[in-house]
């Protein structure tokens, strides 16, 4: 305005979505269908429709354009076909009227509703003279068709009787003959079960390996397809980087406090050293926050205004009257503290005039009772004619109430509510009938008299019970059906239409009334459905992997892969890994010896002492040998062949002529570093023999005495090296003979354990 620049334009315009808008496919109507290829034995009819739109720009795609389905599928009449007739036979019987006959015989039976064979043999008399008749027979018929078709069934055959039997002749023989058929067996295709789920990983990340099997459920028999020999698979598994979990340096130092009273907040923080990868746990909370100055600020207390005056408490001569005033917020923690909440100030104090009683009119008529029964209420009132001032006298009640009606009101019988109504007593027909019931809650009060009121009598209960008719119809039949005859074999082996096979049942009774409903009595189903089979193709073999052992029998493996998949029933896939032994040749193993024995003698040693240890793994596969097994080291017992005596006892008694004293002996006859004989013996002898002074000495009792051992110049740790382990046992006779030793009281020698 004033001159200034006009606006520019407010709007602007651009192209956007300039894409085509996808065009879905348009199919027209079926078009009918075409007639069977074949008018019996299975054929084919076809129906089309035309695309009128073609998808396009990402639209739907056309729906299937061509249908077909099976038709005709009744099996075509067979015609019997005969032959020609043959010469005629000679005569039946050489008298009583015989008969000539010529025959023909059936070239292709009848079936499945096909002309029917004509006659198979014509007949002329002969030899008319009488004589007896014998029975005759016709030629057996053809074999019946096989009750099965494999694993063994049965068929018949026939014959009639062309002549009775009369005046003696030839009983007639059997006419029916029967004869087993298609006895092999039936051919049994193999059958594998479906594969089992796949095994745990062996690795949960980082590439492993996992495995599925499947077994025989059925083996190939008497012709049948074999299974696959492939029955188990292993593939590659969770190949997806191991996952990194997240890590934290440790929390920092508290913040301050965000206020001083009433309750904040402090913070502390931690950073990310290393961040979460490939689905690792993740990072947790950055900022940890606590509450802090939790006491509360001070409140001070706050009032509200005041409230009116009272009245004055006297109307002259000098009353009170008062106001107050309410707490709207209390003093806490340490808030100042509240004002007066009531104030009181004088009022009326002028000189008070000459009292005026209150007077009243006189009562008024009652009124009507409230209620008729059950207790009710009448009343009157009266009204002030001169009110009371200056403290005069206060006026009575201006109201007065009388109980009346108080005799009890009729009472009417309560039920309570019916009960369901009952199954009925039929389900269906012309008899049917249900009831129903309900109890008495309260009953109805009987007509009453108080004085000259009469109280009438409550009102009556109803029934108590109540029947009515149900399930008054025709009872329903339902539809009964035979068994479903097996399915017709199926008209494809296999390819992009699918076969079909149709079963039927017999209708046995047929429904009424809204009964049951016959089911379908021709069911088809598709067959060989299937595209034709398709086998599995593999790859050739990858190269071994390195051998899991150096030596001692490692293993590698190998893997290759599937290129095409088996479907609809082609060979399976043969394995696609296997491990292979490698490295059979044995490891080197050292020799490991254990700890020595004990030093001891040994056969032939003379002065040498000999301890050993023994191999607790011998060596092999040119492992180190093993160290020396045995040392022997030379011992001489210092006390060999010579008699060592130790310090005696004391003397049993101190006088008389039976004391006594012991003293141990000891000694070792050897031969080399073995100990041959080891004694010892400890020997009595008499002592303090001489005369006792008092009666009290001379029947002194001997005191028990013991001989100190004899001391030993070798160890005893020593000494068990040629000794081992034993007990002390007394000296033979032949020990002293061989050692030349004189007896002693227990002489005792060293025997080693065996």
């Amino acid at each position: 305005m004033h001159g200034g620049y006009v606006c520019p334009g407010l709007v602007d315009e651009t192209a956007c979505n300039t894409f085509n808008c996808p065009v879905d496919c348009v199919v027209g109507e079926w078009g009918a269908w075409t007639g069977c290829t074949a008018t019996c034995g299975t054929g084919h009819s076809s129906r089309t429709r035309l695309v009128t739109v073609r998808n396009a720009y990402g639209g739907k795609v056309c729906a299937a354009t061509n249908e077909h389905e099976v038709c005709n599928t009744q099996n075509c009449a067979i015609d019997c076909a005969v032959s020609d007739y043959g010469s005629w036979s000679s005569c039946s019987k050489t008298c009583g009227g015989g008969s000539t006959v010529k025959r023909r015989s059936v070239l292709v039976e009848t079936a499945y509703g096909g002309v029917a064979c004509p006659a198979l043999q014509e007949f002329n008399s002969c030899n008319p003279q009488a004589c007896p008749v014998d029975c005759v027979v016709s030629g057996w018929g053809s074999w019946t068709l096989c009750t099965k078709s494999c694993n063994g069934g049965s068929q018949s055959s026939t014959r009639t009787v062309t002549q009775t039997v009369q005046n003696g002749g030839k009983a007639c023989p059997e006419l029916v003959q029967e004869q087993t058929c298609n006895t092999q067996c039936c051919p049994i295709n193999g059958a594998l079960s479906g594969w089992s789920a796949w095994s745990t990983c062996s690795r949960t990340c980082g590439g492993g390996r996992h495995s599925r099997s499947r077994t025989v459920t059925t083996e190939a028999a008497c012709g049948g397809y074999p299974t696959s020999s492939v029955l188990r698979e292993e593939d590659d598994c969770n190949a997806l980087a191991c996952p990194v979990d997240c890590k934290l340096t440790d929390w920092g130092a508290w913040g301050s406090c965000t206020v001083t009273c009433g309750g904040g907040t402090v913070t502390r923080t931690r950073t990310i050293t290393r961040d979460v990868a490939d689905g690792g746990k993740a990072c947790g909370d950055l900022e940890d926050v606590e509450s802090c100055s939790p006491l509360a600020c001070p409140v001070h207390c706050e009032v509200s205004r005041w409230n009116d005056w009272s009245e004055c408490t006297v109307s002259c001569e000098g009353g009170t009257q008062t106001r107050s005033r309410k707490i709207t917020t209390a003093s806490a923690h340490g808030g100042s503290d509240c004002p007066t909440l009531q104030e009181t100030t004088a009022c009326n104090t002028e000189v008070c005039p000459d009292p005026t009683d209150c007077e009243v009119s006189g009562w008024k008529i009652w009124t009507p009772c409230t209620k008729s029964c059950g207790g009710g209420s009448k009343s009157r009132s009266r009204t002030v004619t001169v009110k009371s001032k200056d403290g005069g006298a206060a006026c009575p009640d201006l109201r007065e109430t009388l109980a009346c009606s108080t005799w009890d009101c009729a009472v009417d019988c309560v039920a309570g509510k019916w009960n369901k109504w009952s199954l009925c007593s039929q389900t269906c027909g012309r008899a049917g009938s249900q009831n129903r019931r309900r109890v008495i809650i309260t009953p109805a009060s009987l007509a009453r008299t108080y004085g000259k009121v009469t109280i009438p009598a409550g009102k009556a209960c109803g029934d108590t019970s109540e029947t009515r008719p149900c399930n008054r119809f025709a009872c329903p039949v339902d539809c009964q059906v035979g068994e479903w005859t097996d399915y017709s074999a199926c008209s494809l082996t296999c390819g992009p239409v699918s076969g079909t096979q149709t079963r039927t049942r017999e209708l046995l009774v047929d429904f009424e009334n809204g009964g049951k409903v016959c089911p379908t009595l021709l069911e088809s189903r598709s067959c060989n459905s299937g595209p034709c089979p398709v086998h599995c193709e593999v790859s050739e073999w990858d190269a071994f992997s390195t051998c899991t052992k150096t030596c001692g029998s490692g293993t590698h493996h190998r893997s290759r892969r599937i290129i095409k998949h088996a479907a609809f029933g082609g060979y399976v896939c043969p394995r696609l890994y296997e491990n292979v032994p490698c490295n059979e040749h044995c490891c080197p193993v050292s020799c490991v010896v254990g700890s020595w024995s004990t030093f001891g003698t040994y056969s032939g040693g003379g002065m040498n002492l000999k301890r050993t240890r023994p191999v607790s793994v011998a060596p092999s596969c040119g492992g180190v040998a093993c160290p020396a097994m045995e040392e022997l080291k030379i011992f001489h017992h210092p006390d060999c062949n010579s008699e060592k005596v130790g310090e005696s006892s004391d003397c049993s008694k101190t006088c008389g002529t039976d004391g006594y004293k012991k003293t141990n002996h000891e000694f070792i006859r050897c031969g080399g570093a073995a100990v041959r004989l080891h004694v010892k013996y400890t020997k009595i002898e008499s002592c303090n023999i001489k005369q006792c002074a008092t009666e009290e000495e001379k029947s002194q009792p001997h005191k028990d005495v013991t001989a100190p051992e004899v001391n030993s110049n070798i160890a005893a740790d020593e000494m068990q090296l040629v000794e081992s382990i034993g007990n002390w046992v007394p000296v033979t006779q032949d020990d002293l003979s061989e050692y030349d030793l004189q007896a002693e009281v227990g002489m005792q020698k060293f025997q080693r354990s065996l």
